[in-house]
Order: structure tokens, then sequence, then C-alpha cells
């Protein structure tokens, strides 16, 4: 039976939420978000090895709220590892510290996920373990609903144009892979400049990627309206 693991980025500072604390520990329901995501993989798997990529500056917070919030069997299976610069150096690290300390072979799936999507439903979790278990590679995307329009550089500033939504997803996490593949591409990539794991995935590997039905539940705690909004989530019982 593979294995499988999770691997959640939490590397934010929080600038964007205005706040002292990064978005990943604040409170939503008295719980920080943090803690939502971590029961969000222990719901599809109590023993699930969970790796967290964070900030070195917020390793002993973080220690003292998952002594607060977590049972022990919660914590059980639950690692720390420091984050890099970029999003993708993080995932780096994060992938290092599978490989050296838990996997021991590379037979296993990895699961990345943002830190703050504390709403993600067990459904989408596994069938991405399902998908990329039989693709190598799979991602929650969802139809967008707005209209978009293309920002065109013209010779005294910028134009718009409008584009048809038809022919673009929303991507969501986790994103999901055999760890081999993932790690095969992280090491031969050319630069970093990705904006998410798929990306790199794909162009490195060439390969296509399985895409899964994701979740309007779903969002990324970003900004204090998402705080808002994750309070309503929550009331409904997500």
């Amino acid at each position: 039976m593979i294995l499988k693991t999770a691997l959640l980025v939490a590397g934010g500072t929080g600038s964007r939420m205005g706040g002292v604390l990064p978005k990943q520990f604040m409170l939503l329901n008295h719980l920080p978000v943090l803690v939502l995501t971590i029961r969000r993989f222990r719901l599809v798997q109590k023993d699930m090895p969970i790796v967290i990529v964070m900030h070195e500056a917020y390793l002993s917070h973080w220690e003292s709220l998952a002594g607060q919030y977590l049972s022990e069997e919660e914590r059980e299976n639950l690692y720390v590892c420091n984050g890099g610069k970029e999003r993708i150096h993080s995932v780096y690290k994060g992938l290092l510290f599978l490989k050296e300390n838990i996997l021991g072979n590379l037979n296993a799936l990895v699961a990345i996920h943002d830190a703050v999507r504390p709403f993600v439903s067990t459904a989408v979790i596994e069938e991405c373990f399902e998908k990329a278990l039989e693709y190598e590679a799979a991602i929650p995307c969802l139809p967008v609903k707005f209209s978009l329009r293309r920002i065109i550089p013209v010779e005294n500033g910028e134009t718009t144009q409008p584009v048809s939504r038809a022919e673009y997803m929303e991507v969501q996490t986790p994103q999901t892979f055999t760890f081999s593949a993932l790690w095969d591409c992280f090491e031969e990539r050319k630069h970093d400049d990705y904006t998410d794991d798929a990306s790199l995935f794909q162009e490195v590997s060439g390969k296509n990627i399985a895409i899964v039905k994701g979740d309007y539940h779903n969002i990324k705690i970003t900004t204090p309206e998402d705080m808002l909004l994750g309070e309503i989530i929550l009331k409904e019982g997500t």
C-alpha cells in the first residue's frame, strides 16, 4: 500500500492580513487556522505523516499553539521544518525533509496544500490522492465565475481586452503527486519562477495533470474579508 503524506506550506508572514501574526495562526471560531487545516487531513487518515513548512521565526509560537490546541494523538506523525525565501524553496525544503526523515523509499504520494485553506473537503483530498496514484499528478480546479480581462501594454500605458472565462480554471490545493516524480522535477528544474508546483511538474516532466473538481468552500485565507467568510463557512458546519 502506497504511503500518503501531506506537506502544509505555512511560510507566510501575514503582510496582506495587516496583523501582528501570520494568517495561519489567527483564530477562526477560537481555533488557529493551521489547526483546522491539519484536522482536515487527519479526517482522511488519522496517522498520515504531515510536514508543516514555516518561517523559523514562528517555530516556538507554533509549538505553543500545538500543545494548546492539538491532542497528543493529533500531534503524532506531525513534523515541522524551516521554510525558504520563496514558496518554491519552502516546498523543496519540505520535500527534502520528507525524503530524509520519513519516506525511506520514494514509494509515496504527497499532497502539497496551502496551510491557510482550512476548509478543503475530505472528498477533494481523497480524490486528489486517487488521481495522483493513477496519473502521477492531480490538482483541484474550479470554473471561473467572473468575467476576465487581459492587460495589454500599449505605447502610452496599457489597455485591456475581454477573454473567455470558459478557457480558464481557478486552481486550488492540495496539488498531489507521486513523490518520486515530483522530486525528480524539483531536482531537474532550470529556474524558480513557478507560481505553483503543478506548473513546475508539467514544464519539467512534459506530462499532463489530472484535474479534480474543486470546492468553492476551499478558500485561501489571505485578507480580513476572508476571515469573515471563514466564520460563515464554519457556522454552516462545512
